[in-house]
C-alpha cells in the first residue's frame, strides 16, 4: 500500500477507536465494544523491523484490553515466518481502488453528526450485526466532531437515499488523496460523490475494499490475528 493510502487509513481508524498507543515503529489502536478490524490491532508501516519481543508486547497490550491480538502491516512486506511462528495467522486484506463516477441514480447529501444513526444502521445491518448500529452510530458522531483537524479536509459523511437512507459513506482527505474508508453503496452514487468531490478538489478518489488473505499484494493492508491466551 502507498504511503499517502496507508497514513490515510490509520488517521481514520485511529479518530475510530478508542485508545491508542506508540510502540516502537507502529501504533496500536483498541475499540473493546465495537469489533472494528482495522481499529482493534496495531499498526506496522515498517514490518520486516518486527521481533518477538514485538508481537509479545503487542499481544499483551491486545490481550490485558480482553482483545485477540493483531496486526495490520503492508501485505507484502509481512515478516510471514515470524508471525506464523508466534501464532498469528493471515485474517483478511484491505486495499484502496480508484473510485469511478458509476452512474447511480439515488440522491446524496452530506450530512453532519446528527446523521450518523442512519450510517450507524446502515453499516452495522451490512456487516451483519445490527444491534451494534446504536454504538456505531455514536463513534461516527464522535469522529465527525473531532476529525476537523485531522489532514486535508478532515472527516466528512454522507448518506444516499431512494425514500430513506439506503447507503453511507465517510471520507477524509489530504492534499493529493480523497479517500473513503467505510462504504455502504447499494448503487454507486456514493462512489461517483466521490470521484467528483476529488475531481473539484484536484484529488485522486480512492475506496477501501476487503478480501479474503490471499497471496500477498503491493497495494494492499493484512490484518494478521491469533487467539487470545486461553481461549
Amino acid at each position: 500500500m502507498d504511503e499517502p493510502d496507508y497514513a490515510l487509513a490509520l488517521a481514520f481508524w485511529s479518530l475510530l477507536a478508542e485508545e491508542r498507543a506508540e510502540f516502537a515503529g507502529g501504533r496500536a489502536l483498541a475499540h473493546s465494544s465495537v469489533p472494528y478490524l482495522l481499529a482493534n490491532a496495531a499498526w506496522f508501516a515498517q514490518p520486516e523491523r518486527l521481533g518477538p519481543e514485538d508481537l509479545e508486547e503487542v499481544a499483551a497490550w491486545c490481550e490485558a484490553r480482553a482483545l485477540p491480538p493483531a496486526v495490520v502491516v503492508p501485505s507484502a512486506r509481512a515478516p510471514t515466518s515470524l508471525l506464523r511462528t508466534h501464532g498469528f495467522a493471515p485474517e483478511l486484506r484491505f486495499a484502496f481502488r480508484t473510485a469511478r463516477n458509476t452512474g447511480g441514480s439515488n440522491l446524496v447529501e452530506q450530512v453532519g453528526w446528527t446523521g450518523m444513526g442512519y450510517a450507524g444502521a446502515l453499516l452495522a445491518a451490512h456487516y451483519g450485526q445490527p444491534d451494534l448500529a446504536a454504538a456505531i452510530g455514536q463513534d461516527l458522531s464522535r469522529v465527525l466532531q473531532t476529525g476537523r483537524g485531522q489532514p486535508g479536509s478532515g472527516v466528512r459523511a454522507f448518506l444516499s437515499y431512494r425514500d430513506a437512507p439506503v447507503g453511507t459513506m465517510l471520507s477524509l482527505g489530504d492534499e493529493h488523496i480523497l479517500a473513503a474508508p467505510l462504504l455502504v453503496d447499494p448503487d454507486g452514487s456514493l462512489e461517483g460523490r466521490l470521484a467528483l468531490e476529488a475531481a473539484l478538489q484536484g484529488q485522486t478518489a480512492r475506496l477501501l475494499t476487503v478480501s479474503p488473505a490471499g497471496e500477498p499484494s503491493p497495494t494492499a493492508l493484512a490484518r494478521w490475528s491469533r487467539a487470545r491466551a486461553g481461549s
